[in-house]
């Protein structure tokens, strides 16, 4: 009977080992890599005080890191990040919904989105990521402390 426990005891551990062991990691700002020019489909504009910054990053991690990651700003393609890089964009001041998806084979994947209203001058930060628990990849905005992860 321990055998039989200890056993399913082991299994149990090994499967929530896998399912945690998927979901993507953090990449801070500072150390994720510029996407080639060659991944933009939106032609970035020069920093000017008149527009904001839009910086999205991609997290690393195995889940999802052989797809890339489609990102939208107002339902035209931006640009396809891999695993570990950023994208930055200096748009005028206005309301834009951002989305993400990735390259989907198989059609099973969701479009998430987040709309955001953006101000002169300001710096605005979007996480890519999966959960690791569904075949999805999810936006969030996140902020970064004055002066880190320029």
């Amino acid at each position: 009977m321990k055998i039989m426990r200890f056993k399913i005891f082991a299994v149990a551990a090994s499967f929530a080992v896998f399912l945690g062991g998927c979901a993507t990691s953090v990449t801070p700002v500072e150390k994720a890599v510029e996407a080639p020019a060659s991944s933009y489909r939106m032609q970035p504009k020069p920093d000017s005080p008149e527009l904001a910054k839009v910086v999205f990053v991609r997290d690393t991690g195995i889940w999802g890191s052989g797809l890339d990651h489609r990102v939208f700003i107002n339902g035209e393609k931006a640009v396809v990040l891999a695993t570990g890089e950023k994208a930055t964009f200096n748009l005028l001041p206005d309301e834009y919904v951002f989305g993400v998806t990735h390259a989907d084979l198989f059609g099973q994947v969701g479009f998430f989105s987040i709309d955001q209203k953006l101000k002169a001058g300001m710096t605005y930060y979007y996480r890519l990521f999966s959960d690791g628990h569904t075949p999805n990849t999810y936006i969030q905005r996140f902020f970064v402390p004055e002066g880190m992860g320029r």
